[in-house]
């Protein structure tokens, strides 16, 4: 058994898909199908179950894969302290930059620690906006660029640049010059918002802003990226709500105006710090929460040990059920629980109910 074949095997559990788990370890589907059963022969036990549709766990499998991460995190220290201690700074460090704008703040960051490191290796993978926190908590990046200003444990952060938030609209669209607009403009309009499993912050942010300024938003059409977007409001399809940093990725056909009822987009620099280093923050501190996060929270609060649905709380948190975003709930609790939970892998607070959803508080095998 090799580190190659555990890191495989993780790599597969994590992303619960045989092409998703190729394209991070840049390898073909077929060699990772390869390298899987020759992890099971050698083991001589069945990992993972080949009758379903998805990559689904056997009980031997599960059982690895806790073992997996252990042992590749212990390798991956062990090698690390090595370097450290022959006084070399080298290696490979892996950053995560989201795959659909351009990260000019990277561009200096990159050119410093060539300076300054020579002999480090510098590999870069792309991921969307939710992708990147996971690519971080799943040991597939060293750092990554992000959105927002994540509270996960043993994660550190710098704050690289600010962002206004704008409407995106058709080049001849009637607002289209104006200097600036607020939110309570965009009332009678259709928005395009990114599918959740890309980023789930734009349609947070139409739904918060639209709730605030007393309407609901019609959202058209969910796009599998954020170019999508751009072509399909080039075309009069609707418009989108994002951060200025698309702005050069867009193309001269959509206007980008600032919305100055929200507040700026702050984008961090995120690494995973080692176990046992100082906390940023004392023991009682102020966890900044989104008003869905939030909202969510109350909800759990108010109600302690009441089984809620997906649709339940969706209706609870943004005021309406949108028949399809259910699944927008999971990403929420994931961010929420980074946020409360001291380990999330385990959680106390905020417990799955397979086959339902989610309540707050129990018993763990719940």
């Amino acid at each position: 058994m090799t580190i190659a074949q555990m890191s495989h095997f993780y790599a597969l559990c994590q992303s619960g898909s045989y092409t998703q788990a190729a394209k991070q370890l840049y390898i073909t589907q077929p060699a990772l199908s390869k390298s899987i059963a020759a992890l099971e022969s050698e083991l001589n036990l069945r990992l993972v179950e080949r009758s379903t549709r998805t990559v689904a766990l056997t009980a031997a499998g599960e059982e690895f894969a806790r073992a997996c991460e252990e042992m590749l995190e212990v390798y991956r220290k062990g090698v690390n302290n090595a370097r450290t201690a022959a006084g070399d700074i080298s290696g490979l460090v892996r950053f995560g930059l989201p795959r659909d704008r351009v990260c000019d703040t990277f561009a200096g960051l990159r050119r410093h620690i060539e300076e300054e490191y020579p002999n480090l290796r510098l590999e870069l993978r792309f991921y969307s906006e939710n992708g990147l926190l996971r690519a971080l908590d799943d040991h597939m990046a060293d750092f990554v660029l992000a959105f927002g200003r994540p509270r996960a444990d043993n994660v550190g952060r710098q704050s690289l640049s600010v962002s206004q938030i704008c409407a995106v609209l058709p080049g001849g669209h009637p607002l289209a010059g104006a200097g600036e607009l607020s939110f309570s403009q965009l009332r009678h309009e259709a928005f395009l918002v990114p599918d959740y499993k890309i980023s789930g912050v734009e349609f947070d942010t139409v739904v918060t802003y639209a709730g605030r300024n007393g309407f609901s938003p019609h959202v058209v059409q969910e796009a599998d990226s954020i170019p999508q977007i751009f072509t399909m409001v080039a075309c009069g399809c609707g418009i989108a709500v994002l951060s200025e940093l698309y702005r050069f990725s867009a193309g001269e056909h959509v206007v980008f105006v600032p919305l100055r009822d929200i507040p700026p987009s702050e984008e961090h620099l995120l690494w995973r710090q080692k176990e046992g280093s100082p906390q940023t923050a004392p023991e009682w501190e102020e966890i900044e929460l989104t008003p869905i996060e939030f909202s969510l929270l109350e909800v759990f609060l108010k109600n302690p040990r009441q089984v809620f649905n997906r649709l339940q709380l969706l209706e609870n948190t943004h005021g309406f059920a949108f028949e399809g975003y259910e699944r927008t709930i999971d990403a929420h609790i994931r961010n929420l629980r980074r946020k409360i939970e001291p380990d999330t892998r385990h959680p106390r607070y905020i417990l799955t109910v397979y086959g339902i959803g989610y309540k707050f508080g129990g018993d763990s095998h719940a």
